[in-house]
Parts: C-alpha cells; structure tokens; sequence
C-alpha cells in the first residue's frame, strides 16, 4: 500500500511539474521544423569521411545556445530524420572529432554541424556552421518563411564562423 502510495505521489509530482498548453508544444513543432528545414538544406554540403553503406551517416549536432536546445526538440529531430541520418546531439564537442589526427576532424561516417539559437525579428534567422576540421568550418546565415506544411529556407547567405571559432 505504501509503495502505491509513493508512485501515485511521484506521479502527480511529475504531472504538475510538467508544462502544459498548446503553446509549449506549439513552439517545440515550431523549433523542431525551423531546425530541420536548416538541416534538410544544409545536407547538401555534407562531406561525410568514410561513409558506412551499412548505416545513416551520423550527423552531430552541436548548440551554440548556452540554454542548449531544449531535450523535446531534440527527440523530435531525431524522429524527423530517422531513416535518413543518426542524430545524435553533443554536450561537448571532443564526442564528435576524431583525436587521432592533428586536424581533429569529424569522426568516420559523421558531420558536425553547429546550431545558433533561432532570431526572430523581422525575419526569421538560423545561423549554422559545418565543421570539416580545426581549419576548416562553413558558416551560413539561414533566413526561413513559413509554409502550409511547415518551415522552408528562403535564402542562405555565408557568414564568417563564430561558433566552432570559440574553443
């Protein structure tokens, strides 16, 4: 009866704890399909090393959102992307280089791509950067319009590296 008890009370914990309302799911569909319209356009720059042709090639993800991107946006991308590339977010970004080489490049079979936070003023902004190695990284100002079925890139333009710079 006790150990009832005691789950009953952790659930309802979690259940009060947890957000609730359309808008916090609305903004994580919203984050989520900003992000994969940037990633989806981004592919075609994708210089994968190595690829396995028995596996997705491994897109790391790194944020340079000091809040991170939220764990629910995370889960969703990597349910978008599924059957196309291995999702995998990096806390730091040594978990995605390949340190037996001088240049630290990008682990066999992966990218490492660099996420800014989302600017929403006039426009709506995404800045992303493609790491190759230490000397090598790709930088694009992303500007996004809203569709029927989502988020589309409207325009790309390049950037000076800001993100992967900071080391």
């Amino acid at each position: 009866m006790k150990v009832r008890w005691f789950f009953s009370a952790v659930a309802m914990l979690v259940l009060t704890a947890c957000p609730s309302g359309n808008n916090s799911a609305d903004e994580t569909t919203r984050e989520t399909k900003l992000y994969a319209a940037v990633i989806s356009d981004l592919s075609n720059e994708f210089e994968v090393r190595e690829l396995r042709p028995d596996r997705e090639p491994v897109v790391y993800i790194e944020s340079f959102d000091v809040e991170g991107v939220p764990l629910q946006v995370q889960v969703e991308l990597v349910r978008e992307f599924l059957d196309v590339y291995d999702i995998r977010f990096v806390d730091i970004r040594d978990e995605a280089l390949d340190d037996e080489f001088v240049r630290l490049p990008v682990r066999t079979g992966g990218v490492l791509v660099g996420l800014a936070p989302i600017e929403d003023n006039d426009d709506t902004m995404i800045r992303a950067e493609l790491y190759v190695d230490l000397t090598h990284v790709k930088a694009w100002q992303f500007s996004l319009t809203a569709q029927d079925d989502g988020w589309a890139v409207a325009d790309r333009t390049v950037v000076p590296a800001r993100g992967f710079s900071a080391r």
